[in-house]
Parts: C-alpha cells; sequence; structure tokens
C-alpha cells in the first residue's frame, strides 16, 4: 500500500514545475592566438506543465483510485481478520 501511496504523490508532482541545470568547461583543443585556452558554459531548462491535455491530472486520478481502493481492500480485511 505505501508503493501505491507513493506513486499517487510521484504522480503528483508531474504536474509540478521543474529547474534543471547543467554546465562544462574544459580547454580548447586547438590553440590559436583569437580563442581563449580555456572554454566554459552554463545552461538551465524551466519546464512548466501548461498544454498537456490533462495527462498529469488524468494519471493522477488514476493513481488515487488505485490508492484508494488498496486502502479499502486493507481495512476490509483487517476487519473480517485475515489481517491480524
Amino acid at each position: 500500500m505505501s508503493s501505491a501511496k507513493s506513486y499517487a504523490t510521484a504522480e503528483r508532482d508531474l504536474s509540478l514545475p521543474t529547474i534543471s541545470a547543467v554546465g562544462a568547461a574544459g580547454l580548447t583543443p586547438v590553440h590559436q592566438a583569437e580563442l581563449a585556452p580555456r572554454y566554459a558554459a552554463a545552461g538551465f531548462n524551466v519546464n512548466i506543465p501548461l498544454f498537456n491535455g490533462h495527462l498529469y491530472s488524468a494519471v493522477r486520478s488514476e493513481a488515487n483510485a488505485r490508492y484508494d481502493y488498496l486502502k479499502e481492500l486493507a481495512m476490509l480485511a483487517y476487519e473480517t481478520g485475515q489481517i491480524r
């Protein structure tokens, strides 16, 4: 049941914005007077899930329904004495 809850939480987090960053540095392979002997670069990406056709909300609803079903099944098994 905890895996179903974790899955539901992960699906909820898909609708949140994400930020990723990357960087690179090194030495230029060919030395020329016009080029610096070293280089560096950095960049970042911002992902805001706006136009996804309600995919994330549908998958999140399905994951929550599965979690609720498993929770109800566990309660039923506990009440009937199948789980102690």
